[in-house]
Formats: C-alpha cells, sequence, structure tokens
C-alpha cells in the first residue's frame, strides 16, 4: 500500500511535495512534468523548488494543492505553510506559524475524535455491514481510476443511487473525503475483531457476493470447495497452516499497489 503522507506533519511544503511526488511516481510516470503543466511553470524550475532554491508563487500553491487533490482544510494548510516558508522576517514567520500550530491541534484533535468512534460505535458498524456495498465502495476509492461516483457505479455493477447512499454515509463519519474533483479515502477505518456482534453480516455478505461470481462464470475467479475426511489430531494442525497462510496473504496485500478490487472468502470447518 502507498504511505500515508499527513500534510500537518510537515514544516516545509517542499519536503511534504517531494515525498507527494514520490508517492505519485510508484503508480504513474510524468508526474513532475503534469504538476507543471498545470501550475504553469517548466519542470526544470519544480526542480529548483523541491532544492528548495526557490519558491511557489500563491497562484501555483493553489493549484499545486487542486494536483494534490487536497480537500478545503488541507487546502487551507498548504496556503499558511506556504506563505511560512515563504516568510522573509521572524515576526511573519511567527504570524503563520501561529495559525498553523492551531490548525495542527484541531487536526488531532479530530483525529483522536475518529479513532474513538472507530473503537467504539457500534451504529455505524451495523450500518456499514448492513449490505456488501458500502464496504466496496469504500475500499474502491483506493484505487486512482475509481474515484467518481460513475466509475464506481459501472465497476461494482450498481446504481448511482446506490452509489449515492453509500458515500453519504461514508461521508458522514469521515471515511471518505470529497474534493472538487474526485472522492478520497478519509481518515477512518473500521475492523471488526472475531468477537464483534456484526461479523456474522459481514461473512454472510461476502459469501453471497461469491456466489455471484460463481453463477457469472468468470474464467478468472477461483473458487474451490471440498468435503474431506481427516484424522480429528490433524484438524488443529490444518487450521493453524491455514491461518499462516492467511497472514502471508495479509501482508501481500499490504505491499502490493491498489489496481484492481477482490474479495476474498475463506471456510475451514467441522461438518
Amino acid at each position: 500500500m502507498a504511505r500515508e503522507l499527513i500534510l500537518h506533519n510537515y514544516s516545509d511544503y517542499r519536503d511534504y511535495l517531494s515525498d507527494f511526488l514520490q508517492e505519485r511516481r510508484k503508480k504513474e510516470r510524468g508526474v513532475q512534468t503534469s504538476l507543471a503543466q498545470l501550475i504553469g511553470c517548466q519542470p526544470a524550475y519544480v526542480s529548483k523548488v523541491l532544492a528548495k532554491g526557490a519558491h511557489f508563487s500563491l497562484e501555483q500553491a493553489e493549484r499545486t494543492s487542486e494536483f494534490c487533490h487536497h480537500g478545503e482544510s488541507e487546502k487551507h494548510f498548504l496556503m499558511l505553510l506556504v506563505q511560512f516558508t515563504r516568510a522573509g522576517t521572524n515576526s511573519l514567520r511567527n504570524y503563520f506559524l501561529l495559525q498553523l500550530d492551531e490548525l495542527r491541534v484541531k487536526n488531532k484533535s479530530l483525529k483522536e475524535h475518529m479513532k474513538l468512534e472507530k473503537l467504539n460505535d457500534l451504529e455505524t458498524q451495523l450500518q456499514y455491514y448492513s449490505n456488501w456495498k458500502i464496504a466496496a465502495v469504500h475500499v474502491l476509492l483506493t484505487i486512482s481510476k475509481f474515484r467518481t461516483r460513475n466509475s464506481i457505479a459501472s465497476k461494482l455493477n450498481i446504481s448511482i443511487a446506490d452509489v449515492n447512499t453509500a458515500i453519504d454515509f461514508l461521508k458522514s463519519k469521515g471515511m471518505v473525503e470529497e474534493g472538487a474533483n474526485e472522492l478520497r479515502v478519509g481518515k477512518v477505518g473500521l475492523h471488526l475483531g472475531a468477537e464483534s456482534l456484526v461479523i456474522r453480516q459481514h461473512h454472510s455478505n461476502w459469501r453471497l457476493k461469491a456466489l455471484d461470481s460463481i453463477f457469472r462464470g468468470n474464467a478468472n475467479d477461483l473458487h474451490y470447495s471440498s468435503v474431506v475426511s481427516i484424522a480429528e489430531s490433524d484438524f488443529d494442525r490444518l487450521r493453524r497452516d491455514l491461518v499462516k497462510w492467511i497472514a502471508h496473504f495479509k501482508r501481500e496485500v499490504e505491499a502490493s499497489k491498489e489496481e484492481t478490487l477482490v474479495a476474498i472468502s475463506f471456510d475451514f470447518y467441522g461438518v
């Protein structure tokens, strides 16, 4: 997965932009040229700015924020950060520094609130896992080419109304943010432990989707079902082997680039 960049942790916009471009280069080519074209300068000037030999104008900074797909709060922080970095006197730097520190405190408080909601909000979990569409929309937004409502509806073969319902809910919980041109995953996520009251619904949702996949008959999809008899003494050992494989699978997913959406359902149980 791509490294999460937290703008509020930076004290120089050029350091943030350098890291941002580095992450984007892992997914696409010509990123610096694209930025230069958008903000109206030569790629060599962008290199000079990144090397801390020049500064963007405020107009260029605003278009850079658009390039980074910032929401309004991130855009406001970036504009202040540019002015702070450009300031030529200590008094002016302190003027912008106070505003930046206030925004950092607010951002930290918001994240702490979101973490509490993530851990304790059963109502949110119940709604999030009420059907497969909400979770599918949420995860699909990690893929850059599926960050508009129409592209999501087309990919998942669901109606725009269903997409809008899912997005409205996810936005209300901070799990999705919407900028001028696209949707993005927010700072909040949900994870169900084995003890969760809604874990059964989560499992049911994706096993029903597996049935859809079976009946579609896509040759690239993989399904395996088998009923076998084994020694009672082998049950625990085989289960441990599967748990190890699942742990390996999760590590592979974490390191994998977000390009396509897949689902995995795995069952191993006594009959």
